[in-house]
């Protein structure tokens, strides 16, 4: 469990978003966010968002996308966030797969950099 830490986060990073389905009008939108990994001052944050069918309650799986967020210091300098510690299978799951993206993220950038 994270202790109970304020810092400004900022939006580092913004990776595969997935659309998969659209909203309705009579849905009501579910947002579940994950704490993934932490990694210094940055960590990665799983969104999924489900629409609810209001009449039904029918629920779909409608939006996946990753967040990499830095956080930061009075002065706006990164400061170190405390490292997250999978408990669960899932969230084993969910911590390696962020370490994937990361390293992608990072390779990229190298590419970038070296043209």
């Amino acid at each position: 469990m994270l202790k109970d830490i304020q810092h400004v986060c900022v939006t580092a990073a913004v990776d595969s978003i997935h659309f998969r389905a659209p909203a309705k009008g009579n849905d009501t939108l579910l947002f579940s966010l994950s704490l993934n990994r932490s990694w210094g001052s940055s960590m990665e944050i799983g969104a999924r968002v489900e629409a609810e069918n209001s009449y039904t309650g029918d629920t779909r799986h409608i939006l996946s996308a990753f967040f990499t967020f830095v956080a930061l210091d009075e002065n706006d300098k990164p400061v170190d966030v405390p490292e997250v510690m999978p408990e669960t299978d899932e969230q084993a799951r969910r911590f390696e797969n962020a370490q994937v993206r990361r390293d992608g993220r990072l390779k990229t950038r190298e590419k970038l950099a070296s043209r």
